[in-house]
């Protein structure tokens, strides 16, 4: 914060015209780790802009699901309302060009103002076959032409709030993950004052005054989701005010039943998950996980808390195991997410 107004007071002693932007890079959950203070800078800054390139899912180290490019932009976005200029997109570290392609259009979905394609070099690098044609500017307007024939057509981004403080991590880029199930979630820095629901992850629990926020909403008639990651990162005098349950160990489960209990499907592999421990009739498990030898284990429990429910969503070790889920669970999760 300090250099950031150092170099802005430095520049603008200069040309007291000119506009300095911050642009962010993708890695939201590590800001704090990497200089950056979103509680802060925008309002020193005249603007900021959006790295939205995710890049391969899962080759490159920080494993960035394809919905980033979107919920990036919808975080910064609700960060500096009106002062986030647009998202930054490069084609590197990628296997294929949709992988490029998806990246643009999703940036759009999530309404940026424009985008900037990093970088000149790689934009002009022209086919083998062809030395006037470039492959990368090629997709990317070819992108552009197919999304600008409804893009005027879009309304407001809308979807579950998902509350991340500022300079906060824990449970990093799960969002992501969880909007690739087909979720239409609204990252955001700040806790809804009213609402339907909520999902509150690991980050969640950097807020000092999460309990009496939680309070107010669930007395409100609001309902609030929160992760086996969130559950854990409570001190168990705070979360027992709203959910009796713990985490004690591990499992392994490969099959799952629908709403009624009355089919058993089988998962796209082995799964290993966190075991929540919470007292019977008090929690409900709504969706549940078999293990091989028979243990049952629950994915969704709710629990009753005032007017409203606490909704909580164990979450895979191995974040990218909710893909291996069956439609018929999803759907049973997905059902109080939205």
């Amino acid at each position: 914060t300090e250099i950031s107004r150092r170099v802005v007071n430095m520049a603008k002693k200069t040309n007291p015209g000119m506009k300095m932007v911050i642009k962010y890079p993708n890695w939201y959950a590590y800001y704090q780790n990497t200089g950056y203070n979103l509680a802060t800078q925008p309002q020193i800054f005249d603007g900021i802009y959006t790295g939205t390139e995710t890049r391969d899912a899962v080759y490159t180290h920080q494993n960035l699901q394809p919905y980033q490019s979107y919920s990036i932009m919808r975080y910064l976005e609700n960060t500096a309302p009106g002062k986030n200029g647009g998202g930054w997109v490069d084609p590197l570290a990628r296997r294929t060009l949709d992988r490029y392609s998806q990246q643009l259009a999703l940036t759009l979905f999530a309404g940026a103002r424009e985008i900037t394609l990093f970088h000149w070099a790689a934009l002009y690098k022209p086919l083998p076959s062809n030395e006037f044609l470039s492959e990368i500017g090629s997709v990317a307007g070819n992108t552009f032409q197919w999304v600008d024939s409804f893009l005027d057509q879009l309304g407001n981004p809308t979807g579950l709030p998902v509350y991340k403080p500022f300079n906060s991590s824990g449970e990093s880029f799960l969002t992501s993950y969880l909007g690739m199930l087909g979720l239409s979630l609204e990252l955001t820095p700040h806790f809804p004052s009213k609402g339907n629901a909520v999902l509150l992850t690991q980050s969640a629990a950097f807020d000092s005054q999460i309990v009496s926020k939680m309070e107010q909403f669930l007395s409100a008639g609001g309902n609030i989701i929160i992760t086996s990651g969130f559950l854990q990162a409570l001190p168990a005098e705070e979360i027992d005010e709203f959910i009796s349950a713990s985490v004690e160990g591990s499992a392994t489960i490969n099959r799952g039943t629908n709403l009624r209990f009355n089919q058993i499907f089988s998962f796209g592999r082995e799964i290993n998950i966190p075991v929540v421990q919470a007292p019977t009739n008090d929690c409900w498990p709504e969706v549940i996980g078999l293990s091989k030898g028979g243990n049952s284990y629950p994915l969704l429990t709710t629990t009753t808390y005032s007017a409203g429910k606490v909704i909580l969503l164990t979450v895979p070790n191995d974040f990218s195991d909710f893909y291996a889920l069956p439609a018929e669970t999803l759907t049973g999760i997905k059902k109080y997410m939205i």
